[in-house]
């Protein structure tokens, strides 16, 4: 699917993109504590810029979301690991895993 609206944009604009599809949901109260709790602790961070693909499987117990953040942090990696710790207490029963990704928009 990704492809294909690629593809229509360039046959319409003559702009190349790239496009990605994100599954989320924040719909069940457990998810809705998570995300909720999640964007409290990433507003500590003024150098967190953006998350997004926030998913949650209850049945797997795993939390999926990306991170974007401004190019001046030196240490993005450490951040990741000190939310990943602070979520991972709060939440015991899940594993939460993060990617790293990047923003070039400017």
């Amino acid at each position: 699917m990704e492809r294909e609206i690629q593809i229509e944009i360039y046959n319409a604009f003559s702009i190349i993109t790239t496009v990605g599809i994100y599954a989320a949901n924040d719909s069940t109260a457990v998810s809705k504590q998570i995300k909720t709790r999640l964007y409290e602790e990433i507003k500590k961070y003024e150098t967190i810029t953006q998350m997004h693909g926030f998913f949650v499987d209850e049945a797997k117990k795993i939390v999926l979301f990306d991170l974007i953040f401004d190019f001046d942090e030196k240490n993005p990696h450490d951040i990741i690991s000190i939310i990943t710790e602070t979520m991972k207490n709060e939440f015991p029963s899940f594993n939460f895993n993060v990617v790293l990704d990047t923003d070039f928009s400017d």
